[in-house]
Formats: structure tokens, C-alpha cells, sequence
């Protein structure tokens, strides 16, 4: 008996160090190891090719392409999302000259623990945690407040399915959440709320075989943007990418993340949610 413990413990040891060596590699976990960061969205002039960023000193960590909305009306705006990295919190990000308009903040990307991240990864890999089945529709009658639009899904499903979106998410928060009257929640802050909601949406997208980019709080604003749904105050930036559209869909299918919408409502003061695609 002692000795099956003791091989089982030592494969335990080596498949936590094969998983954290392999997360320590990640996109969530590189960002969050350079000592400033950058997000960063542009918007060409119409009549203008893309143009490469002008990186000033800064490392391209991240960089995507605006598809689509997933939350909002309209077009996305945006023409690409850069998420930078750097050594000097003087060294703002200098941006060309030619373009039409820009969103550039400084944010604090949250540090998460490279072996949570990890282990919610691999229990997708193994087939533990898996996507729903079942046909997934435009029905919404189950959420209220905040969400996708019935045309913002079927503009999402149309698209082709081997793309693997990435969203972008702008979050502002109210100072106090606002749930239901039967709710005695009057000391928890919109933040709060959020988070409750942002851990079931973690490991639900974990277990869809999606991942983090980054998720960060927004602690200086570098330049503001002229004009565009996305004008004005937003505290936290998120990004999660996701291994298809089909995937995203199903994650309403899940009781217990269909359950934390509610904190979701009730966090949120606003919201934009941008689906682009990496380069």
C-alpha cells in the first residue's frame, strides 16, 4: 500500500511540474511577468492599409484583429488590439501618426496561479471537462440584463466554423451592485459582483478548451478615444480566448455559469465585448 502511495504521489509531482512548466509558458502568464503593460486598440483611416505599430521599446505581446460584436450594436469600431509589454511606465506607447483613432491605457493584469490555470487545461485535455452537447439556439429567455443580442448570435454562429475568437471585453462597474430586491446585497461592489460571476465564467471557459489572455485593471489612461461605442471611463480589460464560436454558445448550456449571470447583471454598469481574430 505505502509503496502504490508513493508512486502515485511521485506521478502527482511530475504531472504538476510538467503542467506548470507548460502554463508558465502562456500568454495569461508572459504578459503578466513584464513589469508595465499596455492595451492598446486602433482604428485606421478608412482609406489606409493596415499599419504596423510603431512599438517605441515595446514587445508585442498580443495582438488581434476586430471581427465582430458579441455585446453591443453596430460594427466593432476598432480595427485591431494590441496588448504591450515594457520596462519603463514613462515610455507610454507612441502610436502612427496616420491613424484615425486610438484607446491606450496602462493596466495591472491579474497574476493567476500558473497551476489552477494549468490543471483546469489539462482536465480538458483529458477529457474530464468537455463542451455540452445539445443544439445550441438564440433563445435567450432564460437571461435578462446584459447579453448578446438574438442578431449578434446568429451573425456569430454564421461565421466560419475552424475561427477561434478571441474577446475582447471593455467592463465598467457600478459603485454598489444592483441586484433584485430580494437580494440583500447593498454592501458589495459592482466589482464584487463581477468577480463572482468571473470565477464560474474561468473555469467555465477552461472547461470549453478556451483560455486567458489577460484580464486587467485599467490604472492609467494614456489616451482617451475620439469617438465610438467604447468611448469613455472602463475599469477592467479582459480577454479570453475562445477554440470556437460553437464553444462560446455552449457555455449558457452549463447551469451553474447560466446561475452567475445574475452577478454579472448585477455588476456590470457597461459593457462591449469585441470578437477578433489573432494574428
Amino acid at each position: 500500500m505505502m509503496k502504490i502511495l508513493t508512486i502515485f504521489l511521485a506521478l502527482l509531482l511530475i504531472a504538476s511540474g510538467v503542467v506548470y512548466v507548460s502554463e508558465r509558458s502562456a500568454t495569461h502568464a508572459r504578459i503578466a511577468d513584464s513589469p508595465f503593460v499596455w492595451f492598446v486598440a486602433l482604428k485606421y483611416d478608412s482609406d489606409a492599409e493596415e499599419l504596423p505599430f510603431v512599438e517605441s521599446g515595446h514587445k508585442i505581446e498580443w495582438r488581434s484583429r476586430a471581427d465582430s460584436v458579441l455585446i453591443g450594436s453596430g460594427p466593432p469600431y476598432w480595427n485591431e488590439f494590441f496588448i504591450l509589454g515594457g520596462n519603463d511606465q514613462a515610455a507610454h506607447p507612441a502610436i502612427p501618426t496616420s491613424v484615425a483613432d486610438a484607446y491606450i491605457v496602462r493596466i495591472e493584469p491579474a497574476r493567476l496561479p500558473v497551476l489552477l490555470s494549468g490543471t483546469f487545461a489539462m482536465l480538458h485535455r483529458l477529457g474530464i471537462w468537455r463542451m455540452p452537447d445539445g443544439t445550441i439556439g438564440e433563445d435567450l429567455s432564460h437571461e435578462t440584463g446584459i447579453g448578446p443580442s438574438p442578431d449578434n448570435i446568429a451573425a456569430l454562429k454564421a461565421k466560419p466554423v475552424d475561427q477561434k475568437p478571441a474577446m475582447v471585453n471593455f467592463l465598467r462597474y457600478f459603485d454598489v451592485a444592483r441586484y433584485s430586491e430580494s437580494k440583500d446585497e447593498s454592501s458589495v461592489s459592482g466589482r464584487e459582483a463581477y468577480s463572482r460571476y468571473g470565477s464560474v465564467a474561468f473555469r467555465t471557459v477552461y472547461s470549453i478548451g478556451g483560455h486567458l489572455v489577460t484580464a486587467g485593471k485599467v490604472v492609467e489612461v494614456v489616451r482617451e478615444s475620439h469617438a465610438g461605442p467604447t468611448r469613455g471611463e472602463w475599469d477592467d480589460i479582459a480577454i479570453m480566448q475562445y477554440p470556437s464560436q460553437q464553444a462560446i454558445l455552449s457555455m449558457k448550456q452549463v447551469p451553474e455559469y447560466r446561475k452567475a449571470i445574475a452577478h454579472r447583471n448585477a455588476g456590470l454598469e457597461r459593457t462591449r465585448i469585441v470578437a477578433s481574430l489573432v494574428f
